[in-house]
């Protein structure tokens, strides 16, 4: 009779330690959703989407997809925030706020705008976002990345961002201060914008398309995060004038 026992806990071990090892690997929350108009979807290992509401948690290696004419903030835990526009497909590919801090996404399709605490300060380029031309890595500022099928455009409204083609054969990248702009097309170095958000760089007018619906990125009052709590009006428009720097507007209110 013992000896039955032993043999059906040695199954039963057996059987849970299978279990574990084939189970998705629970991974921590990184993010939640804290504003949202429209509809938008996440998909998580490898199963069916799930529809997001307020308050939703993201985890790491989140597949998080908004729908026409929709928009979505997600906050990290470390405070810092991703605005994706509509039509976006961003996936978290790995995020980390202690010890070693490291955050990396990719944007395959769509528009995102990006306000990176200074979590990410003490370590170059440890908050990247990878498109399928372009990669901008940042410390601590805020940006914009709007992904296309075969470029990719840079906005920094603050701080310094890092931008270089994805192929490691393509050397040279640029470094973008505050108010400038870069195009990086496929198989190409980064190329400055010297008029941004004005200029139409693409055959298929992509680009003009992102300086329109820019504003949808950017509408609205709220908390400056970057000012002491100063409420500011958002200063950027439809039709934004020509200027040498784009004056620092507050974190997107979503309606």
């Amino acid at each position: 009779m013992d000896t039955i026992n032993i043999k059906n806990k040695i199954i039963w071990l057996f059987s849970v330690f299978i279990f574990l090892m084939t189970s998705p690997v629970f991974a921590e929350v990184v993010a939640e959703v804290s504003e949202l108009k429209g509809r938008a979807d996440v998909v998580r290992n490898n199963q069916a989407s799930v529809s997001l509401k307020l308050g939703d948690k993201i985890e790491s290696k989140d597949i998080i997809r908004t729908k026409n004419e929709s928009r979505l903030l997600l906050t990290f835990v470390d405070g810092s925030q991703i605005t994706l526009s509509e039509k976006t497909r961003l996936i978290v590919t790995d995020y980390v706020a202690k010890n070693k801090p490291r955050g990396f996404f990719e944007l395959s399709r769509g528009k995102i705008r990006s306000f990176v605490t200074k979590t990410f300060s003490k370590r170059k380029e440890s908050f990247q976002i990878r498109t399928k031309t372009a990669i901008a890595g940042v410390q601590g500022t805020d940006f914009e990345v709007h992904s296309f099928a075969t470029e990719s455009l840079v906005f920094v409204h603050e701080g310094i961002v890092s931008v270089k083609n994805v192929n490691v054969n393509i050397i040279k990248k640029q470094l973008l201060q505050a108010g400038q702009s870069a195009i990086v097309r496929a198989e190409a170095a980064p190329q400055l914008i010297s008029v941004p958000l004005s200029s139409s760089t693409g055959t298929e007018q992509e680009d003009q398309t992102a300086v329109e619906d820019f504003s949808t990125l950017t509408s609205g009052t709220q908390q400056d995060m970057r000012s002491g709590g100063e409420i500011k009006q958002d200063p950027i428009s439809l039709t934004p004038s020509i200027t040498t720097r784009v004056p620092l507007p507050p974190i997107p209110n979503l309606p």
